[in-house]
């Protein structure tokens, strides 16, 4: 397995533990991980294009970087924007403890497009 087919097996793993987590009512969990899976695939894109990722759980960074080597990944501009920051957001205590489960369902859809779209520049 090459490296950004590591980095992109660790973002299906993130993935599938986020799909888990929200089956279980575990919200919090489950958005941090939908978080995981984009951050991950964007970081095997840049692996892939021979690019060291940088240490950076900002999805809009790492996808402005991603862009340098391919515009289509303007293709997924919203669901970065909207999934970016879900990692800390919910990972500690603060007025928002629990996302809703709406949040979640639509975490899970924008990580999924994500991990799909990245997998399929990845040829």
């Amino acid at each position: 397995m090459t490296l950004h087919e590591e980095w992109l097996y660790k973002a299906d793993n993130d993935f599938e533990s986020a799909q888990l987590l929200c089956n279980h009512k575990l919200n919090d969990t489950s958005v941090y991980h939908a978080q995981q899976t984009s951050e991950k695939a964007l970081k095997g894109f840049l692996v892939f294009k021979g690019i060291l990722p940088p240490k950076t759980h900002d999805l809009e960074k790492l996808l402005d970087l991603c862009k340098n080597y391919d515009a289509s990944f303007v293709n997924i501009d919203l669901q970065i924007f909207e999934l970016n920051g879900m990692d800390v957001k919910f990972r500690y205590p603060s007025v928002d403890l629990m996302p809703p489960d709406a949040d979640v369902k639509n975490a899970l859809i924008w990580a999924e497009e994500i991990l799909n779209f990245v997998k399929s520049v990845c040829i």
